[in-house]
């Protein structure tokens, strides 16, 4: 119930900051055509009809030969025969321009001489003759360049999307992939393509509708464990102030997700995120944090909720600090309340932890970049547990010529656990006393709580090479990954030796292929254990 209140006021507080105002012109523009192509250029993102083409936008109805409509700036060229219908009003020409937003319009006539005509929007107020400029009627050239999508219908919702029915991209391969419909978002906010959902091997989304702060879509997936699944999800942007995302895989994950985010004011947000398992039992899970962070420290308040288990959690930090030009480091600490329904013999506790990093400066030698690095935390419970992790972290990396970089890390982690003297929690808490065995309900001696201590060693190599193409996305990724642990058995915990080989590969300007292969060696008494990996990219 908690996480229900905590969610709807959530998405209240986002919807009230979501308010846009209306922009000027037309809510869509409707082209039809022979041929109709779209080019998502980053600087002038173009829509070019040629062949019987009618573009409806608002009051105007313009019918021509070819037309480029200019999606950023909202400008229509339209040349060869062309007749504007606007209300009453109904002019021919060879050439006309109008800019919707400002609403309005220019036409070229070269009978019974050459002159240009300006329309005002008015559709009762008289044209204006005026100097013919080249200039105002040039459009885009886009001879030799190939369109992302070819089609007959393409609405388009300024500053929002661009649907085009039905929808074929062309490869340099020759045949092209077809669809009945494709939903190309003009929004350029990195919040869209945030992701509520568990992660995948492969996900390709197919979006669906699309508005100024808005895009739905759905998703074909391959996952692991589930094999070939489909999700939709919702996402609601506030420039960068907020966004919501939801997620639903209604098969074989069978779950639902949301994340939301939003920045109160500068230096403090607060992020929500919450799921639930379908099934014959059903889990949920939820997590909410508040974040703040001023010129010299970070606080950060964390409440999470898992099955049975719930969890409050404030931590305080200091931001990175450079000591000269010797090392930099960070310190935190924190309290925390842990709550654990069915857990024995202990279910509730309280945690404090202690840490920090530091970093050395980086250096150069014989042309190869090397850093490292060192954190540590301690964390000891109410009753008599303590738990300690360090990690040292050495890293370096090299570019050589011809697009050829070499990348190593080695790091290694000692963690430790133990059941320390527990007199002083017995007497503050009343917790069991710690020479006597622990007897549970069903009268079962619980031996030895107290007593134990162990640590854990976890070394890890790796080291990658980067071949680049001479394009920019074109790249051959080998990686190796050695793993020396204790404790480490055959089969459980990390395998020894893994292997893997990404390809990425530009097919068009807009769509990146990447397939990897990996190898695992000689781990759960199989000597070979390949897994593939695929992915499709703008």
């Amino acid at each position: 119930m908690r996480s229900r209140i905590a969610t709807s006021a959530f998405a209240v507080a986002f919807l009230a900051a979501t308010a846009v105002a209306r922009a000027a012109g037309p809510t869509r523009v409707d082209v039809r055509a022979d041929d109709v192509a779209f080019y998502p250029y980053s600087d002038a993102t173009t829509v070019a009809a040629h062949g019987h083409v009618i573009v409806r936008a608002g009051a105007y109805v313009i019918a021509a030969s070819v037309v480029q409509y200019d999606v950023g700036k909202a400008r229509i060229i339209a040349s060869g025969d062309v007749t504007v219908t606007h209300g009453t009003r109904i002019t021919h020409g060879e050439v006309y321009r109008i800019d919707l937003e400002t609403d309005t319009a220019t036409i070229v006539r070269v009978e019974p001489t050459p002159a240009s005509f300006t329309i005002p929007g008015d559709a009762s107020a008289p044209e204006v003759e005026r100097p013919l400029v080249d200039t105002d009627f040039k459009p885009l050239d886009l001879d030799g360049q190939r369109p992302y999508i070819r089609s007959r219908h393409a609405l388009i919702a300024p500053g929002a999307s661009v649907r085009m029915t039905p929808a074929e991209f062309p490869t340099s391969a020759g045949p092209a992939l077809a669809l009945p419909t494709y939903l190309y978002t003009l929004v350029q906010n990195q919040n869209l393509a945030q992701t509520a959902g568990p992660g995948a091997s492969f996900d390709q989304p197919y979006n669906l509708f699309g508005s100024p702060n808005s895009l739905t879509a759905a998703h074909l997936r391959y996952e692991s464990q589930n094999g070939v699944t489909l999700s939709v999800d919702n996402r609601l942007v506030d420039r960068n102030r907020a966004y919501v995302v939801t997620s639903l895989l209604p098969f074989r994950s069978r779950r639902a997700d949301v994340l939301a985010y939003q920045q109160l004011r500068p230096g403090l947000q607060q992020t929500f995120t919450a799921s639930h398992t379908f099934g014959l039992t059903h889990v949920d899970a939820a997590s909410y944090r508040l974040q703040g962070t001023s010129r010299l420290s970070i606080a950060t308040l964390t409440a999470s909720s898992y099955a049975t288990t719930n969890s409050l959690e404030l931590a305080l930090g200091t931001i990175p600090h450079d000591v000269g030009h010797y090392f930099s480091y960070q310190l935190r600490t924190g309290y925390a309340y842990d709550h654990a329904l069915y857990s024995f013999p202990y279910a509730n506790d309280f945690r404090t932890f202690v840490g920090g990093y530091a970093t050395l400066p980086g250096a150069t030698l014989l042309g190869t970049s090397l850093n490292a690095r060192y954190d540590y935390q301690l964390t000891s419970y109410d009753f008599p547990h303590q738990t300690t992790s360090g990690t040292l972290t050495l890293s370096g990396g090299r570019v050589f010529s011809r697009g050829v970089n070499v990348y190593a890390t080695a790091s290694y982690l000692q963690s430790t656990s133990r059941y320390r003297e527990g007199d002083v929690a017995r007497r503050a808490l009343g917790l069991p006393d710690p020479r006597f065995p622990l007897i549970t309900p069903d009268g079962t001696p619980y031996l030895g709580y107290f007593a134990f201590a162990g640590a854990s060693t976890y070394r890890t190599y790796q080291i990658q090479s980067t071949f680049a193409g001479k394009r920019g996305d074109d790249r051959l990724q080998l990686n190796l990954t050695h793993t020396r642990d204790f404790p480490q058995f055959d089969g459980y915990g990390r395998p020894p030796l893994t292997a893997s080989i990404d390809i990425t590969r530009r097919i068009t300007p807009t769509i990146r292929l990447e397939i990897g292969r990996s190898y695992t060696f000689g781990w759960a008494s199989r000597y070979l254990s390949p897994q593939y990996t695929f992915g499709i990219s703008p």
